[in-house]
């Protein structure tokens, strides 16, 4: 995904995975926005097999391969192509995706309704006019709601909830160099959302994620 998208769109990507419910499952290097591809490769030692996975593979992938053939699973260069690249957390890029999944991991452990995994305690609905997922889980401690915008538009989005919620996470207001604490405090603590009306409107960036959260519910 990290050759196909740009920085904003992975985060996206990030927090709708590791906020999503049930176990989240991370392919390797993902974490840092390896580009490197995961090719298929082999070492089978019996030539008859080798032949056949050759054409069985071209066979398989000829109409996705318009420009040549598919790599060769017995070569060795297929097989060095696919090794993941530590030295791009050098980079700011990578370093700064590390850096947000470190983010993300820590926010769910830190909230227990991202755990939950009864059917019933989650709310998941599309806001209508917009490209807005919102994810709703309701538990015995608290309430959290994620918000996750897939438009490259910022989206105004009216709170139709009330009590006393507050901005638990944002993804524009964590920097590359952030520390991760042990535990992850409101954004704004002495600031909460309060919503009692629908007519109050949160805005959530392009490609941007909000986490919302409103403690002692019944």
């Amino acid at each position: 995904l990290s050759s196909l998208v740009d920085i904003p769109k992975l985060k996206l990507s990030a927090s709708i995975l590791l906020l999503s419910p049930y176990l989240p499952l991370l392919f390797m290097g993902e974490e840092y926005a390896e580009t490197n591809p995961f090719l298929y490769f082999a070492d089978h030692t019996d030539a008859e097999l080798r032949d056949a996975v050759k054409e069985g593979r071209k066979a398989e992938f000829l109409e996705f391969h318009v420009h040549g053939e598919a790599p060769d699973a017995f070569a060795l260069q297929t097989f060095e192509k696919c090794k993941l690249d530590w030295d791009k957390l050098n980079n700011t890029p990578n370093s700064e995706m590390f850096k947000y999944y470190k983010h993300l991991i820590q926010l769910r452990k830190s909230l227990s309704a991202l755990g939950a995994t009864e059917r019933e305690a989650l709310d998941a609905r599309l806001i209508e006019g917009t490209k807005v997922i919102s994810l709703l889980y309701g538990h015995p401690i608290e309430a959290v709601r994620c918000l996750f915008n897939f438009s490259g538009d910022a989206a105004r989005i009216p709170w139709e909830m009330a009590g006393n919620w507050k901005k638990r996470f944002d993804s524009e207001q964590i920097e590359p160099g952030d520390i991760i604490p042990d535990v992850i405090p409101n954004i704004t603590p002495d600031q909460p959302i309060y919503i009692d009306t629908p007519m109050q409107i949160v805005t959530v960036p392009p490609f941007g994620c909000h986490v919302y959260v409103k403690r002692g519910v019944e």
